[in-house]
């Protein structure tokens, strides 16, 4: 049923954020890069009212509404999608009803295990291509919001006050959790394993341990929460994790680069020795065919003279004969 007398409604939309999703059986880690790969393909994609097979020949009298855009809210660490209602329905079910989003994509996965926050997940998201978004009332993130065009705008920029507030706070007292900083000074080599937290109170332990520990300790979305970064900048534990995991894959390409290098060195070594050996034993054989030649001549000198008759010898081949006598 399309909306009578009215122009289609304009939405924006919470519907998926880093972290580990639970499915029907298994668990699947989505990181922000991963997700970012998929936004392009969920534009234009339908909304439907509740999940269902998307049949895209009757496709026109099937959707409740389409998909504008899916980005990045650097706010609050979500991506939302952008959305038009068409019919009475949708509209229903987001403004009576109180529906929220859920997404249905194609994934593109790797057979790995893990934790993320202390979560355990089965798999790792890699890309994949969205199908469709459904209204639903049980959303698959429990934070999943809809909000109309002037309620986003009122959203973004209290998120965006909160930031500056926290920000200009020397120490921000409701949000601070903990201080991030380096123990060494490393310049253009950040060590992962060199990044330490101070705690509220002084205890220092690793970023990692730190990360679990919060997890572990709060019962709301840590991923909203902020913390104060080097005495200065106040960032999200969503865009801390983010930091740290980025950190520890630039450390481990750092050290695979190394080792490669290290490798090329050990082979070039292997090869100059190569080339010492043999230039060595060229050396050699030439010294030998030196001596044999040297010796040659010795020997016809020998077989030049008549023994058995006086001969008068130069003082030059006595020094010769002298020679191979000694």
């Amino acid at each position: 049923m399309k909306i009578e007398n009215e122009k289609p409604r304009r939405y924006y939309a919470k519907h998926m954020v880093q972290g580990v999703a639970g499915y029907k059986d298994f668990n699947l880690y989505a990181s922000n890069e991963a997700i970012l790969k998929m936004e392009k393909s969920f534009e234009g994609k339908p909304l439907l009212v509740d999940h269902q097979d998307v049949d895209h020949d009757n496709l026109k009298n099937q959707m409740d509404g389409v998909v504008v855009k899916s980005f990045y809210n650097k706010w609050d660490g979500w991506h939302w999608v952008e959305l038009v209602a068409i019919t009475d329905k949708a509209v229903e079910a987001i403004e009576s009803k109180g529906w929220k989003v859920s997404n249905c994509y194609s994934p593109s996965v790797m057979d790995t295990k893990g934790t993320y926050l202390n979560i355990a997940y089965d798999q790792v998201l890699e890309s994949g291509e969205y199908d469709h978004l459904a209204l639903v009332s049980n959303p698959r993130y429990e934070d999943s919001v809809v909000l109309t065009p002037s309620e986003f705008k009122a959203y973004n920029e209290a998120k965006e006050q909160q930031f500056i507030s926290n920000s200009k706070a020397k120490k921000p007292k409701e949000k601070r959790m903990f201080e991030f900083f380096k123990k060494v000074k490393v310049e253009n080599d950040i060590n992962p394993e060199e990044l330490i937290v101070k705690l509220e109170n002084g205890e220092e332990i690793s970023v990692a341990d730190a990360i679990k520990k919060i997890s572990n300790e709060v019962e709301f979305d840590i991923l909203d929460r902020t913390v104060l970064v080097n005495d200065v900048e106040v960032m999200l534990v969503s865009e801390l994790v983010s930091s740290y995991e980025e950190l520890l894959a630039n450390a481990k390409k750092k050290e695979d680069e190394e080792k490669e290098e290290n490798e090329d060195d050990e082979e070039d070594v292997e090869n100059e020795d190569d080339e010492e050996e043999k230039e060595e034993k060229e050396n050699e054989e030439d010294e030998v065919d030196l001596e044999n030649s040297v010796f040659q001549n010795h020997l016809d000198l020998i077989n030049s003279l008549d023994l058995d008759k006086p001969a008068v010898m130069t003082d030059i081949e006595r020094v010769e004969l002298g020679k191979l006598k000694y």
